[in-house]
């Protein structure tokens, strides 16, 4: 009996383990330049959707640079190092491209 036990629960062991490792090969791998980018572009979506909230607009209305500047923190503006952010309309998310893959938002 004790053998079947050992014999099952190494079983289940390895099947788990084989189950992570795929995940893991499939999970993305982002830089840390692309999850800084991810990162910035939560950040301006947030101030997009607190502008029109506050400014009674649409999800067809684009803002400026300028208007989603007090929602920043302490009126920062993400840069990107190597490309510019796209803000679009306040519907649809902003993008950024890093070295050839156009980043959006999850």
């Amino acid at each position: 009996m004790l053998k079947w036990f050992v014999i099952v629960f190494t079983a289940a062991f390895l099947a788990i383990a084989l189950f992570l490792f795929v995940m893991w090969q499939r999970a993305p791998h982002w830089s840390s330049a692309a999850a800084g980018c991810i990162n910035s572009l939560r950040q301006i979506q947030a101030a997009k959707e607190q502008w029109a909230l506050e400014q009674h607009k649409t999800t067809n209305d684009i803002p400026t640079w300028d208007d989603l500047r007090p929602w920043f923190v302490e009126h920062w503006q993400p840069v990107c190092p190597q490309t510019n952010y796209t803000i679009g309309r306040v519907g649809v998310y902003p993008t950024c491209v890093i070295g050839g893959p156009h980043h959006t938002l999850p």
